[in-house]
């Protein structure tokens, strides 16, 4: 991302490399500044006076003052008013099978042994294609089916060009799925996605989600595992007591589809996340899974400029300071600053110290050369540390290492 910024590439030789440094230095006054316009302006949106009245008009998740609000009681699990099934024989798998296919839409969900999609294997596989129904499948496992059988027995339903794919978090279902053999093909439908473009600033975990659509309470994987030192992971739990939580997961998560599915139509969202944002889920799971080659010794050099550019900016900063400091100080750094260089400081911190923050010395690097100085050394530490930190190490162990 760094490189395709810097020169409009995402790749280059080895001889432009000094030159697109220099182009970037140049260029840093020109990015603070823009940044500088732009966060002015967003603070300026934020601040505008606005009336109590007005303050919630145009914002669809706020209740309006006007409105006389109306206490819910949020619902949870009733196995009076739903079907969730276990399904842990291969022919009662297959039969499944044919039944889900007759239905233009598949939702699914993994229960998995961890949260690492490239390191964690397959408990189970939850599928809903009816709110109020879902099936729990479990995979591997004293009492599950064998992962190579169960793939080839759900094939088919993934397979089916003609239904629309739906999860939470598609691009984890599709890499834990991809990795353990099973292709996924046709139009896909991500609700977290949806509920990001619907409300960028909601919370998009399913359960948040749940209770502000659904008014339902899913229930909490800790009731499933437990916590701390105690806790397990799902591949620990007979499938039995796994079902539940794992076809709720799928229910809900096709409940939250009807809905959100509405929503982005309404708000004229659809077209962008059927041709853009849903493809670009499974882009970015290969993406991942490949992973990206890493020129170690391209790296090197890099991190050796940068290297060297600190050190010429830090004897900057110690001769306009006068003495030598501990620049990655917040203290040692404000003390001088403020205290000997006699800069206007802003509020201190709760335990008395300086604010020296992105924000302060950004108000003051337009009449102070030192605060300019700072800004521009931590850029450097933060792209010599993160660009050429520990990814060459990484470099060395896995020439392809997967990012996530």
């Amino acid at each position: 991302m760094y490189l395709k910024l810097l020169t409009g590439k995402t790749s280059i030789g080895r001889d432009q490399t000094q030159n697109n440094w220099a182009n970037f230095s140049s260029g840093w006054s020109f990015v603070r500044s823009t940044k500088k316009y732009l966060d002015e302006e967003i603070k300026r949106w934020v601040d505008r006076d606005v009336s109590e009245k007005d303050k919630n008009q145009g914002d669809l998740f706020v209740p309006n003052d006007d409105e006389e609000k109306e206490e819910s009681t949020i619902s949870t699990f009733d196995e009076e008013v739903v079907t969730y099934d276990l399904v842990d024989k291969p022919k009662h798998v297959s039969s499944l099978v044919e039944k889900l296919l007759e239905h233009d839409t598949l939702c699914f969900d993994t229960e998995t042994s961890g949260t690492d999609p490239m390191k964690d294997t397959l408990v189970g596989i939850s599928l809903s294609a009816v709110a109020g129904v879902a099936y729990y499948i479990p995979v591997n496992g004293e009492e599950g089916i064998e992962q190579e059988q169960a793939i080839k027995l759900v094939q088919p339903l993934f397979s089916n060009p003609g239904s629309l794919k739906i999860a939470h978090n598609y691009k984890f279902d599709y890499m834990i799925l991809n990795r353990a053999g099973l292709e996924i093909e046709g139009p896909a439908f991500d609700t977290m996605i949806a509920a990001y473009l619907i409300d960028a600033n909601q919370k998009l975990k399913m359960d948040a989600l749940s209770e502000k659509y659904l008014n339902y309470q899913p229930i909490p994987i800790e009731e499933l595992i437990g916590k701390g030192r105690k806790q397990k992971s799902l591949d620990q739990i007979p499938p039995e007591e796994v079902r539940v939580y794992a076809c709720e997961d799928a229910d809900i998560t096709h409940r939250l589809y009807e809905i959100l599915e509405k929503v982005l139509d309404k708000d004229e969202l659809k077209y962008i996340a059927e041709t853009l944002e849903f493809p670009l889920m499974e882009v970015l799971a290969r993406m991942e899974m490949e992973g990206i080659r890493l020129d170690v010794d391209l790296l090197k050099e890099f991190s050796e400029t940068l290297r060297q550019d600190l050190q010429e900016l830090e004897q900057k900063i110690y001769d306009k300071a006068g003495t030598e400091f501990n620049i990655n100080s917040p203290q040692q750094l404000g003390e001088v600053l403020f205290d000997k260089m006699g800069l206007p400081a802003g509020k201190k911190t709760k335990t008395g110290q300086y604010s020296t923050s992105e924000s302060v010395l950004s108000k003051l690097e337009g009449k102070y050369e030192m605060p300019g100085l700072i800004l521009e050394y931590r850029l450097y530490s933060k792209l010599r540390s993160t660009l050429c930190g520990g990814a060459p190490e990484v470099g060395k162990r896995r020439r392809r290492p997967y990012s996530h």
